[in-house]
């Protein structure tokens, strides 16, 4: 039998808030938009991982916009995460545990798969079918290609109930990561009514996308923003680390 898995084997003793935030969330579509280090992409792998834990022959896709990023800003923490998994007894392939090595597929003792990939090429994800995706830098790919995942997520190996999808990003603006997270969530508090859950809601004064083009109509489900800043990490940070920090913008650490 596998080594059962806390949440301080894969997050350590002091996660971040944002970390937990997460990992306790049951929204089917999440938001992650922090300044630099406030922990999103730990929180990310973290959550596919207690994800795969959990429901046995879940499919779970994990990546960034291009094949180098998501190798080494995400498949290698990833992996630094997954030791105790390895060690524990849950990893059944690749038998090279090495985030270099070439299959980009994890494999869990419950049939849990875990594919990483980059996200520039969208014709790749048409046939596919998975129970959870998560996105790191998401604000670097679009929207289009955001959606296009959403729709892949129907996998029936895990209760629908359970599927997950999750955007990280820094907070730079109000390009489509604001708008999907922070404004759409802000205009249904004001207007509860209009926009019943597993529905569409009509905003006729939305904000348009990035070529200006209006997009009235959003989609309703469950959807959730975290917000976290640098100094929330600032106990998992090094001194020298955080001094630097400090002497850059402000936009930096929101």
């Amino acid at each position: 039998m596998p080594t059962p898995i806390r949440t301080s084997d894969l997050l350590g003793q002091t996660p971040a808030p944002i970390q937990l935030q997460v990992l306790e969330s049951t929204a089917f579509e999440l938001g992650l938009i922090t300044g630099f280090a406030a922990g999103k992409t730990r929180a990310l792998c973290a959550a596919t991982m207690q994800h795969g834990l959990q429901w046995p022959h879940a499919k779970v896709l994990i990546g960034r916009k291009t094949y180098p990023e998501m190798r080494d800003t995400v498949k290698q923490p990833w992996f630094n995460m997954a030791e105790p998994l390895y060690r524990g007894g849950w990893i059944t392939k690749p038998k090279n545990w090495d985030y270099r090595e070439g299959t980009n597929h994890v494999q869990l003792i419950n049939g849990t798969q875990f594919f990483f990939s980059n996200f520039d090429d969208p014709l790749k994800f048409r046939n596919e079918e998975y129970t959870m995706v998560g996105i790191d830098q998401a604000e670097e790919t679009s929207e289009e290609i955001w959606e296009l995942i959403l729709g892949r997520i129907r996998h029936a190996g895990v209760p629908s109930s359970a599927w997950r999808a999750i955007a990280s990003a820094n907070d730079n603006g109000h390009n489509w990561i604001w708008r999907r997270f922070v404004h759409d969530l802000q205009q249904h508090a004001k207007h509860p009514n209009r926009c019943p859950i597993n529905t569409l809601c009509v905003f006729l004064d939305g904000h348009p996308d990035e070529d200006g083009v209006p997009r009235p109509q959003l989609p309703c489900s469950t959807r959730e923003c975290f917000h976290g800043t640098t100094l929330d990490n600032s106990h998992n940070l090094s001194r020298l680390y955080l001094a630097n920090l400090l002497s850059k913008p402000k936009e930096w650490q929101r």
